[in-house]
């Protein structure tokens, strides 16, 4: 109750609005609920989830490629069948940091008796600066409840599959298998790319694990194998499709599909406090406000207190397995999140490579930001946080006296992390001409072309759509799609003519009303079937936006309602 509790202070905002703002900064937050939508729309007609032409028609979005978040689409069905998919974005949004903290209270209870112990370090994991970071944008990743379960399956593997006193040990290893697949299914379905970094991350904790205990790693390898094969087998066939639009799906996106060296992790990042904490250096700000890219993706913030706090706990703990272990592994997910060249301030050392750099090679992974590596250092600063506590509390007399000391010890360490919540709130009014009837003048499942153009540049118009419970599909959307002429993709018939124009008269520039353009505007409409143009004047020179689309269309608009202007009946 207290993680939840906790939870609803980021977005008090959004839930006093009324639905009528969303999560977050920029325009992840509008394609979040683009996605939960439509996840929300197919399951309801039985559509494909994963592939869809209701945005970027006629073309179509490959799921795979996007952050679809299917699972978390239908975990959340009745949320927006009730309430509508804003409501549901700011469910899971506000979800997503105790469903964390309970995982990894989970976690550390496999190695921590005292359950004090257990609630800090989970506190730590479900409201780090990582998920601080992902907060305000990224539902992908800050839902991340999955990766202390699946290193909790993994380490009961390794630790209780070889046991011979334990009965049909074939049996168990096939279980725990099946188990280990499911949860890696179901993180793939909210992000591959966590995903991808979690077994990274699991490998590498792995192979400590065995250094660090030879002989029972010799005993245990070959029940640890049979599962972990059963884990990659079902894992394999439940996920054979995905994987295919991923790899070769239709409106895949050859190579990399974001700029990854523009978010490494910075070397001073864990000493330096950026805008998104409540307790920072004004000095500083301008630095710290650009280590990993952006306060939306830096997520290596320690501070100073709980930094010596973990060091001097894995030095003196140094002979418990787990925490030699967990801090090897946190130092390894450090290096990882630094990218493939080490930075410090400004100073980028380009001499030599950093391990990160083999990962920009290796197809799929090419595409994971190593900034998000700070994930796991949060876990693995988590355990050890714990493991010191019990540890102090055990040594040290009277009980309560012990107790005292630790929970000051923690509020000291913790201290620092304290977030500047609550996240800024941006107001998302839709006109209401989409969540009332005047919008069943749109024939159901027809192309309908909206103005502003939905693009990277402005996404909210996608929220059209979801107001309107996916009645219509539209062009454009702020989508990762291939671009037009690339390899294997037709240049013909993208909406590179008309949402350039269009994005042209929204920033006050309109193009020459010329009739080649005029004739040229016409053809991509029809090659779209476009029944209707939905157009809420604006942008720069909205003066301008009505009497262009009555110059396009040779005729005045149908109705003015809602706050929307429409022409109808274009096919």
């Amino acid at each position: 109750m207290v993680y939840l509790g906790l939870s609803v202070v980021p977005y008090w905002g959004f839930w006093t609005a009324g639905g009528t703002r969303i999560a977050g900064k920029g325009g992840d937050p509008a394609t979040d609920a683009w996605f939960l939508s439509w996840v929300s729309y197919a399951v309801v007609h039985l559509h494909n989830p994963l592939v869809t032409d209701w945005g970027n028609y006629p073309y179509g979005v490959n799921g795979a490629v996007n952050l679809s978040m299917p699972l978390l689409g239908v975990l959340g069905l009745p949320v927006t069948l009730a309430c509508g998919a804003f409501v549901t974005t700011t469910v899971l949004f506000t979800l997503a940091f105790p469903l964390s903290a309970l995982s990894g209270y989970a976690l550390i209870q496999r190695w921590v008796r005292w359950r004090p112990a257990a609630f800090g370090g989970g506190l730590l994991y479900g409201f780090s600066p990582y998920l601080l970071a992902h907060g305000g944008s990224h539902l992908n990743l800050v839902f991340v409840p999955l990766p202390p379960l699946i290193f909790g399956v993994a380490c009961q593997i390794c630790a209780q599959s070889g046991s011979r006193a334990c009965p049909g040990p074939r049996r168990r290893a096939r279980v725990r298998g099946t188990i280990l697949a499911l949860l890696c299914v179901a993180q793939f379905l909210i992000s591959a790319e966590v995903l991808a970094s979690t077994v990274i991350t699991g490998v590498i904790a792995l192979g400590l694990a065995a250094a660090a205990g030879k002989e029972a790693a010799r005993e245990r390898w070959r029940a640890s194998a049979r599962a972990f094969g059963v884990a990659t087998a079902v894992t394999a066939v439940l996920l054979a499709y995905p994987l295919w639009l991923l790899a070769a799906g239709p409106e895949r996106v050859p190579g990399p599909v974001q700029e990854t060296s523009l978010y490494r992790g910075n070397l001073l990042a864990p000493l330096v406090p950026d805008s998104s904490m409540r307790f920072r250096v004004p000095g500083w700000l301008p630095l710290a406000n650009t280590f990993s890219g952006g306060t939306s993706e830096n997520g290596l913030y320690i501070g100073l207190p709980l930094l010596v706090l973990l060091a001097a706990g894995a030095v003196v703990l140094r002979h418990r397995p787990v925490v030699r272990v967990a801090a090897l592994t946190t130092a390894a997910a450090f290096v990882l999140s630094l990218g493939s060249r080490l930075t410090v301030g400004r100073w980028t050392w380009k001499a030599v490579p950093l391990p990160e750099a083999v990962l920009t090679h290796v197809p799929l992974l090419d595409n994971t930001i190593a900034g998000r590596y700070s994930l796991y250092v949060m876990l693995g600063a988590a355990v050890i946080l714990a493991c010191t506590l019990e540890a102090l509390r055990e040594r040290l007399r009277p009980v309560r006296a012990a107790v005292a000391a630790c929970a000051a010890l923690a509020c000291l360490a913790l201290l620092p992390l304290v977030p500047a919540w609550p996240y800024w709130t941006r107001i998302t009014q839709v006109p209401r001409y989409f969540s009332s009837s005047m919008v069943t003048s749109v024939p159901e499942g027809s192309v309908a072309v909206l103005y502003p153009f939905p693009s990277s540049a402005d996404a909210i118009p996608v929220l059209w759509q979801v107001a309107a419970g996916m009645r219509f599909k539209t062009p454009g959307g702020r989508f990762v799609v291939p671009a037009p002429g690339s390899a294997g993709t037709p240049a013909s018939g993208r909406p590179a003519l008309t949402g350039r124009v269009l994005g042209q008269l929204a920033a006050g520039q309109p193009p020459a009303l010329t009739p080649a353009l005029r004739q040229a505007l016409l053809a991509q409409l029809r090659a779209w079937r476009a029944d209707t143009v939905l157009v809420q004047p604006a942008g720069r020179r909205p003066d301008l936006v009505v009497p262009f689309f009555g110059w396009l269309f040779g005729r005045p608009p149908d109705t003015r309602a809602g706050g929307i202007i429409a022409w109808y009946g274009l096919r």
